[in-house]
């Protein structure tokens, strides 16, 4: 036993050994070598008030080889050579009192060292081994400039208590046994102070709710993980990226993204509640993963890539407020729909996955592929396309669609509720797998268009280009019927379509010599406009379907009209060419009283019989040649040819109820019979 008013020094490279329970009352120093002890009175008589110098360190180790408190009289104070409190394997120091001085204190050993005062020393912490376990938020002390805490690979610093720590701190390693570089184990706390990241890294909360609010830096990964909610509201990688970052919270723990994080590498979020952010936000990295909804009013700024959602769930990407938007620099891969109050842009390919997806804001630009993997997308808002949409099954835009990629193909419907604008290079081409297209009005001036939806339908609700300003060249493909239902303006107009029924219900122009051509067999064309239809070009109507001019519209076919083969025209209105040959070969009838004229010089031929109860005027100076029976089924009210030419009547017989009026030579192609069935004058 030691006994006396002593001072005991521990120096020189040794071991010194204190047992028993020792009563002197002096201070002892450690400033080299090893003093071990195993409980607090091998180190003398307990001081009766705090002493601060009551153990000295200035260079050496103190080892604790069984666990025990240290009383909080014995105060330490750390000289500028510093100390190591060195606790073995499985044992646990726990210390309440004071630490002062400004040298460094190391922590090593497997072992657990607690501290719960208000430590003043100045200098740095370095846990090479075991843990420091603090529950004061100045158990490290009042640290320096430069300074701060350390921990080594296998080591841990332990936090609780509801406490914040303002210790600038440095990680390496995955703690002791995988817990954490840094492990939160109760209470409510706070990490305020800078973390900087020495090699791969772990941060662990098993209780409560903890706050990040440090700058977090330094090329290497970092791994947190919370079993409670978590706030990072410290920039993460400002100065040096981390390579990569994975947060994740368990049980209910909600995520609060509170600040901007700038890795090199992937940053993956999940969250058991869900993840939030508080501002308007940017994430930088390869590829940014959000496994969880994601919500708040602000806007968020990704560079790189994008995964929103991990499909298991129902996960959202929520940006409310006025206006907030979401920017992705790089590829999107959408587990989850996305809702924002401003705008949505996607510079990179987007890819839909584990199911249908829906884009809600105000403008959403899709700058590069949208790949569907067989699921449908709608974008609830205005859209704009600038890369081809495939795969995808049911595409919908509820506003504006401004296109300039060259193709959109889905496997069933497209539909575009707004006024959709083309603005691309080449030819759009719109596909569906023998499904629907549904547009509200198509502009774009001298762009070109192909609709083929198989054996679907096409709908243009209003307008197609517009008077000065229509489209280019025109291609209409498919079997299933289709309907413009406003004026329509382009440069040319080419329908390979096979059955169906193709109606154009305004006023129709078609600009070029190119005109109206007819590339397939089978189908209707119907004219229903009340107002002028004019084609440019010669068009030669060569399907076995039926051709409609109805509505009392006046159709103007300027470089001339051949209808060789059509199974037979309706008229209800005029049909007219500009000096040029108009020919009709099948039976016509009259739905109205209507006008067939060659304007002034072109021939007129009418091969077919001609039948309906309306009048009939037929205008030209040149040839009008009538081969079929007129008025043989049903009589026409009345027949009017006018001046200056020949009418050839070369069918046999003209029945009409009123008058039939010859104002040119007629010549006879054949034993004729001109009959009034109601005393109409001839």
């Amino acid at each position: 036993m030691l006994a006396g008013s002593v001072n005991l020094t521990q120096s020189g490279g040794g071991t010194g050994i204190l047992s028993g329970v020792n009563t002197y009352t002096g201070i002892t120093t450690i400033s080299g070598g090893v003093l071990q002890i195993s409980q607090d009175r091998n180190l003398g008589a307990v001081p009766g008030t705090v002493t601060a110098t009551s153990i000295t360190f200035n260079g050496g180790t103190l080892q604790i080889t069984s666990g025990f408190t240290l009383n909080t009289n014995r105060g330490i104070t750390l000289s500028s050579g510093g100390g190591n409190i060195l606790v073995d394997s499985g044992q646990t120091l726990t210390y309440a009192g004071i630490i002062t001085g400004s040298g460094n204190l190391t922590k090593s050993g497997t072992g657990i060292l607690t501290l719960s005062g208000t430590n003043t020393y100045t200098g740095t912490t370095d846990i090479s081994a075991g843990t420091i376990a603090i529950s004061n938020a100045a158990a490290l002390g009042g640290y320096a400039a430069g300074q701060g805490t350390t921990v080594q690979s296998g080591a841990a610093l332990s936090i609780s208590n509801s406490i914040t720590v303002q210790e600038p701190i440095s990680t390496s390693g995955t703690g002791v046994a995988s817990g954490g570089a840094i492990v939160f184990t109760s209470g409510n706390n706070t990490y305020s102070g800078a973390i900087s990241l020495a090699a791969d890294s772990s941060i662990v909360s098993t209780s409560g709710a903890q706050t990040i609010s440090g700058a977090i830096n330094g090329l290497y990964g970092l791994t947190i993980t919370a079993s409670d909610n978590l706030t990072l509201s410290g920039t993460i990688g400002a100065t040096a990226p981390p390579t990569s970052l994975s947060v994740t919270t368990t049980g209910t723990g909600i995520l609060a993204l509170n600040a901007n994080v700038s890795t090199s590498g992937a940053q993956t979020y999940t969250a058991a509640g869900n993840i939030t952010i508080n501002a308007d936000r940017t994430l930088t990295g390869s590829t940014i993963t959000t496994n969880s909804a994601l919500s708040g009013a602000y806007s968020l700024t990704i560079t790189g890539n994008a995964v929103f959602g991990d499909g298991t769930g129902t996960d959202t990407v929520t940006l409310s407020g006025s206006s907030k938007n979401l920017s992705v620099s790089g590829t999107t891969t959408l587990k989850a729909d996305v809702s924002t109050s401003g705008t949505q842009t996607y510079t990179g390919a987007v890819t839909l996955a584990t199911a249908d997806r829906t884009l809600t804001g105000t403008t959403i630009t899709n700058s590069s592929t949208i790949t569907g993997a067989g699921f449908s997308l709608t974008e609830t808002g205005s859209a704009v396309i600038n890369g081809a949409i495939s795969g995808v099954n049911i595409f919908s835009v509820s506003g504006t669609t401004n296109i300039s990629a060259n193709s959109i193909s889905t496997d069933g419907t497209q539909t575009y509720s707004g006024a959709v604008t083309l603005s691309n290079s080449g030819t759009l081409t719109l596909t569906t797998t023998n499904d629907n297209i549904s547009l509200y009005s198509i502009a774009g001036s001298g762009k070109n268009l192909t609709l083929n939806p198989g054996t679907g339908t096409i709908s243009v609700t209003s307008t197609v280009g517009s008077s000065n300003n229509g489209l280019g060249l025109l291609v209409v493909t498919n079997s299933g019927g289709t309907t413009f239902g406003g004026a329509f303006e382009a440069d040319a107009v080419v329908l390979t379509n096979t059955t169906g029924t193709i109606t154009f219900s305004g006023a129709t122009t078609i600009t070029s010599a190119i005109g109206l051509r007819t590339a397939a067999q089978g189908y209707n064309v119907a004219f229903n406009s009340s107002g002028t239809n004019t084609i440019q070009g010669i068009t030669t109507f060569l399907n076995t379907g039926t051709l409609t001019f109805g509505n009392n519209g006046t159709s103007i076919f300027a470089a001339g009209l051949t209808a060789s083969s059509p199974s037979s025209v309706s008229i209800y209105g005029t049909v007219q060419t500009t000096n040029t040959a108009l020919v009709i070969t099948p039976n016509i009838t009259l739905t109205g009283n209507s006008t067939i004229s060659g304007n002034t010089l072109g021939n007129i031929t009418l091969s077919g019989t001609i039948n309906g109860a309306y009048t009939l005027d037929l205008n030209t100076t040149g040839t009008t040649t009538l081969s079929g029976a007129i008025g043989g089924s049903t009589a026409l009210t009345s027949l009017t040819t006018n001046t200056g030419g020949t009418t050839a009547i070369n069918g046999g017989s003209v029945r009409t109820t009123g008058a039939q009026t010859y104002n040119d030579n007629v010549t006879l192609g054949a034993n004729t019979t001109l009959t009034t069935t109601s005393n109409g004058n001839i």
